[in-house]
């Protein structure tokens, strides 16, 4: 992204349409006080940042930031839409008694205005978008209702939902536009920059638990659906999903949260005063669970630095921790959950559940000016996982069970480096990027009966490297047209020592991938754009199941989307069709209990996105989306034109806060938030031509806020709804034997109300 200075007849700048007066933190002064400042407004009219001119006092800047971050603005616009613009305000204090009446020319000083021979109107350009579909969940709607975690704040990103069928703190089951990503091997996630993805893991490809993200750390969940940026690399086949970090208030925030089954959390974080960016955050939170075998515990520290160095320069520091220990009651057949004298929470076998660490660490050094930006960010990341679970009984063995363990350890290092500059070639708004990746994960994995006894299934180690490079490349022939279009090329080596080999088991093998990309954006209004998208990516195989020498074989995706973007800043619609053409694919098998080959799927859908902010006052998002996943080949488990499993057909989410002031009371503003978000997943296919139950729920939440002191209600599943939060169909030993391949469940969690006090200073 490029900054310049615009002059007026190019840029609108912004105009305020809401200016909430700021609050004395103490008594107030017998005069007017002015604070001069400089703002960032966002495409949405939000101010995302704000620099004090001239420090006051350490309360009463805290007061003026928090003051004019409520303001409200119609955001700066050019002939493509809405740009983020830097411009100075002067707000106002007022004094008690009132000062002076003043002259009539100056009786607004507190509105932010532009001030030709003092201050220039910056302007950078948004990112634009790679396809029609592209949105962003920013703070406000994914805090409308409870998410007690990373992974179930994605339940906001509209056409993706997940379940969690195997205890609160294994990574949760991703549904996306047709995708079962299992738990992350067709969704490229990254958290602050880092990507969490897993090569080989030995639960799934792609393996990415976001237990270690704390919920008041998260500013936004950028979705970007396809595989349409030559940024995005491996596991981008249904898309990529970005967690941006900060928190949203300066200063020291604690909260505790009490609710039913002993469900606890206590939350410490703190942001220093005009460091934005700089946090340091805490989380401990637990439950006895809604029955047997569904207790969990987990703990969370997450702190990052982001300063400038020098004009120019900055440099960033994100460290995360996590540890957590967690029990899963596993599956239960349906016939038993049909039976009116049967307790749905029960467990065949309680003894299943898990352990998890991590500890990882990146590091960004940046340099930006009219022409140039450059980063360069190294990572590392070290991770420990143990998976104790029973999806048979007795099935396999009759005598001990069927209860096996999967322990998985793995160490990463690697560096993410970019470089982009204007490059006129058709107009002054076209330039290039280049950028490198580079990854290398050490990784120790095994998979055995629990018991100890009988041959283990997986036992093997494994070095990974990905090496990358990609250049992206924007035009524009003529003014209301925009190419971007570039090339991904990804080099990936495995080296594999199997230990249950019967000959010799060490394997290496290595493969190259190719990926173009291209869009054209038309801008038929100014804040109506039509996106065509194509582009190519690609998954990574299990490292195991390569021959010596083979050339590595990639899932191929070929993703295609054609849509409308109407943004009036407050109002944002996305409407697209899109496909998405596999060469192979994975399907969960209850068996193994691992993702196992299947072949070549095809997905067609459709998806509509609406967003819709009224001031401070209300923020409406929804989101639908409806695909068809098919087989476009055959195999000993699935027909051509069978239905791809698992995956919903249709998933709606919806989600709505409403935020007024109501009164003020000893000089605070008193506000109330009132909250709700829908769920609704109809048709899901299953194996052997079965569908699934469809699933509706209901969160809420009602709160009060007097500056400092913050009371607040949450209730998940409100309707306490019976549903099951995954299925399955296979033959199993519980109890009887049956050789017949039969409906089991993972039932989901009833009504679950949180109670929670919150100080902010």
């Amino acid at each position: 992204m490029l900054s310049g200075t615009a002059s007026a007849h190019e840029v609108v700048p912004p105009k305020p349409i809401e200016q909430p007066p700021p609050v004395w933190p103490s008594t107030p002064l017998p005069h007017d006080l002015v604070v001069p400042m400089v703002v960032t407004v966002g495409l949405e009219g939000r101010v995302e940042k704000v620099v004090l001119e001239a420090e006051i006092e350490p309360r009463l800047d805290a007061a003026a930031v928090a003051a004019v971050k409520r303001w409200r603005f119609e955001p700066a616009r050019d002939a493509e839409g809405p740009v983020r613009a830097r411009i100075r305000v002067l707000l106002r204090f007022e004094g008690k008694p009132r000062a002076p009446e003043r002259p009539a020319d100056d009786e607004h000083l507190g509105e932010p205005h532009l001030v030709d021979d003092v201050v220039e109107v910056t302007v950078r350009e948004a990112e634009p978008a790679r396809a029609a579909s592209q949105t962003s969940r920013e703070r406000d709607v994914l805090s409308a209702t409870l998410k007690q975690s990373g992974s179930e704040m994605l339940r906001a990103v509209p056409g993706l939902t997940v379940t969690q069928h195997s205890g609160a703190g294994k990574a949760h089951q991703i549904y996306y536009r047709g995708f079962d990503a299992v738990h992350g091997q067709d969704l490229e996630i990254q958290v602050g920059g880092l990507t969490i993805n897993e090569v080989s893991n030995v639960h799934g490809q792609g393996y990415a638990d976001l237990s270690f993200v704390i919920p008041e750390t998260v500013e936004r969940i950028d979705a970007l659906p396809g595989a349409f940026d030559p940024r995005q690399g491996d596991f981008a086949v249904a898309g990529s999903l970005r967690f941006r970090l900060g928190l949203a208030e300066e200063g020291f925030a604690a909260k505790g949260s009490y609710g039913r089954f002993g469900t606890h959390r206590a939350y410490l974080g703190y942001r220093p005063s005009g460091m934005e960016g700089t946090f340091a955050a805490f989380e401990h939170w637990g439950t006895s669970g809604f029955g047997p075998a569904r207790g969990a515990r987990r703990t969370n520290v997450t702190g990052q630095v982001s300063l400038e160095l020098a004009p120019g320069w900055t440099g960033t520091l994100l460290g995360a921790f996590h540890a957590g220990r967690f029990d899963s009651a596993g599956v239960v057949r349906q016939s038993d959950l049909d039976r009116a004298d049967f307790d749905r929470f029960t467990s065949y076998d309680p003894d299943q559940g898990g352990d998890t660490t991590r500890a990882l660490v990146r590091a960004e050094l940046g340099y930006e000016n009219a022409s140039w930006r450059v980063s360069l960010a190294p990572f590392a990341q070290r991770r420990t996982m143990r998976l104790q679970f029973n999806f048979t009984g007795a099935l396999l063995d009759p005598e001990r069970g069927d209860n096996a363990i999967q322990r998985h350890d793995f160490t990463e290092v690697g560096v993410h480096g970019a470089a982009s500059r204007a490059l006129p070639i058709l107009s002054d708004d076209d330039r290039l990027e280049v950028g490198v990746f580079a990854r290398h994960d050490l990784i120790d994995q095994s998979h055995e009966p629990s018991h100890g006894a009988g041959p283990a299934f997986v036992d093997a180690s494994v070095a990974a490297t990905n090496l990358a490079g990609y250049a992206d490349l924007q035009v524009r022939p003529v003014s209301r047209l925009r190419l971007r279009g570039g090339v991904r090329v990804d080099g990936l080596f495995f080296s594999v020592e199997d230990r249950l080999a019967d000959d010799s088991g060490d394997r290496a093998a290595a493969g190259v991938h190719v990926g173009p990309k291209v869009t054209a954006d038309v801008a038929i209004l100014s804040e109506l754009h039509a996106l065509a998208s194509y582009g190519k990516g690609f998954r990574s195989p299990q490292a195991r199941s390569q021959a010596d020498g083979e050339s590595t074989p990639f899932t191929d995706v070929h993703s295609f989307e054609l849509g409308l973007r109407y943004d009036l800043g407050s109002l944002v619609l996305l409407g697209a069709g899109y496909a998405s053409l596999l060469s192979d694919d994975l399907v969960f098998n209850e068996t193994t209990s691992r993702n196992e080959a299947v072949p070549a799927t095809l997905r067609i859908g459709g998806s509509v996105d609406l967003q819709q902010r009224l001031g401070d006052l209300l923020v409406h998002a929804f989101g639908l989306s409806y695909t068809r996943a098919s087989f476009r080949g055959s195999d000993a488990r699935f027909a051509e034109g069978d239905l791809v499993p698992f995956v919903p057909q249709l998933i709606l989410r919806s989600d709505v806060a409403v935020t007024p002031e109501l009164t003020e009371l000893w000089g605070r503003p008193l506000r109330a938030h009132l909250g709700a978000g829908v769920d609704y997943l109809f048709r899901r296919p299953l194996p052997f031509g079965e569908i699934g139950s469809d699933i509706l729920l209901v969160d809420a939440s009602a709160g009060l806020r007097l500056q400092e002191v913050e009371l607040r209600v949450d209730a998940l599943n409100l309707l306490d709804a019976v549903y099951n939060d995954a299925e399955f169909v296979y033959a199993s030993s519980f109890g009887t034997t049956s050789l017949i391949p039969r409906r089991h469940a993972s039932v989901g969690a009833p009504l679950t109300v949180m109670g929670t006090i919150g100080l902010q200073l």
